[in-house]
């Protein structure tokens, strides 16, 4: 197709109000675009057929077969062709295309199943990673697939199987693995802990993913956010197996040291979330020593947990530890330090920036801007700032049930259940 017939379609589909009628003809020009579709190298013509689906997704449904077809057929031949930006280009529009149509809201259950039958040929490419450069879209459309479909297929298990291999191209890191994993773990819980090795997996890559080698630990969090989304989710007994390993990652982790408090913060809510899980296996794993370490840096790193997220698994440790009875002797002297920082935590805010004048206006345009009041203001490196708002973006949108716990509620229950814990005892 002409580039000039491409960016006048553009502009004709962006400004149409109804106006020029076009709106009848849409499933007609898509067909007429796919059809000459393998012939195209121009970034204009898939500009153009990219504008088209994702304005009028529910006019091209009934092309969707079609349309899928030529697409997965496109991004294949560009494989076999001498590897240049414009075949990256176009495999990359073809994939942004594919994703417009996942993730519309016009696509039913139905159009979704004869999607991804489709898209199985692409799909097998994740078993060597370092061959193409699109990896990233599969485990981006394999999320949208069960997030829609709110399971997991055996299509999308057989790319779960493969995602260590994506994992180690990514030097350790889970980047988009993550959004995949956590969309697994919430829609197919039963059938990923039906199979021990699947969960296993699991632990093995967000261990990876703790110990990655990266300048930005705020990827590393993203191993400890899986990790406690695991345990909160979990029925006590249901992932025995793996508990151990966790609390030793953990804790080898937190020794190694962080750069980063805000990492720190989620080491200790990964325990937190293993004590919600298993209390006493958990304190048992850790021994009279590790337990009373673990408490001590939870008091002392009390002002770091200032976002709601960290504040609820925190609550749920120290609310677990003081309902045992009988008490740990660990636990029973430190009760007193843990309630009074329980306290300090439920009250902790992001440290403040000192702002100058002159930048009165920029700041409030800023904060205008942003919806999440637990971002940080703390007057540190530009670099470090953005690392803390990626690790509290993270939780802000995954999938986890923590968002619903009342941490206030349950610190009330716990006081009351110490208040009846020592009504008890002075009467006997």
């Amino acid at each position: 197709m002409h580039i000039a017939a491409c960016s006048a379609l553009i502009q004709v589909i962006t400004e149409d109000e109804g106006e020029t009628g076009i709106d009848e003809y849409i499933p007609a020009i898509m067909g007429t675009m796919v059809s000459v579709l393998p012939h195209q190298t121009d970034k204009d013509f898939f500009e153009a057929l990219q504008k088209i689906v994702s304005l009028n997704v529910s006019q091209v449904v009934s092309r969707l077969h079609l349309l899928i077809t030529g697409l997965t057929h496109k991004i294949k031949a560009e494989l076999t062709t001498s590897r240049t930006k414009s075949s990256s280009f176009i495999i990359s529009k073809c994939w942004n295309i594919v994703r417009s149509v996942l993730d519309s809201a016009h696509i039913t259950m139905a159009h979704l199943r004869i999607s991804e039958q489709l898209l199985a040929p692409l799909f097998e490419y994740i078993s060597a990673p370092d061959t193409i450069n699109f990896e990233d879209d599969i485990v981006l459309a394999c999320t949208s697939l069960v997030k829609r479909q709110e399971g997991v297929s055996q299509l999308c298990w057989k790319v779960y199987e493969k995602l260590p291999g994506v994992q180690r191209k990514y030097e350790g890191e889970l980047r988009y693995i993550f959004g995949f994993l956590n969309t697994v773990i919430a829609y197919s819980y039963k059938e990923l802990i039906a199979k021990a090795d699947y969960v296993q997996q699991l632990i093995d890559m967000c261990e990876c993913a703790l110990f990655a080698q990266s300048n930005n630990e705020a990827g590393c969090t993203q191993g400890a956010v899986l990790l406690q989304q695991l345990l909160l989710i979990s029925q006590m007994g249901t992932v025995d197996a793996v508990l151990r390993q966790v609390v030793e990652v953990v804790r080898r982790r937190y020794g190694q040291g962080c750069r980063q408090a805000f990492l720190r913060v989620r080491l200790l809510d990964t325990i937190c979330a293993a004590l919600n899980y298993s209390c006493e296996g958990t304190i048992g794993i850790l021994g009279s020593a590790e337990l009373t370490d673990f408490m001590r840096e939870l008091i002392s790193q009390q002002d770091y947990f200032y976002h709601s997220y960290d504040k609820k698994l925190a609550i749920v440790g120290v609310v677990r530890l003081l309902c045992l009875n009988p008490l740990p002797a660990e636990v029973a002297s430190a009760a007193t330090a843990l309630l009074a920082s329980a306290i300090a935590i439920i009250r902790a805010k992001p440290p403040l920036v000192p702002v100058p004048i002159s930048s009165v206006d920029l700041l409030e345009d800023l904060l205008a801007d942003s919806e999440d009041e637990d971002l940080p203001l703390e007057p540190r490196s530009t670099s470090s700032q953005t690392e803390e708002a990626e690790a509290c973006l993270l939780v802000n949108s995954m999938l986890t049930p923590i968002h619903d716990f009342d941490e206030i509620g349950a610190l009330r229950s716990a006081l009351s259940c110490i208040y009846q814990r020592n009504q008890a005892m002075q009467e006997s």
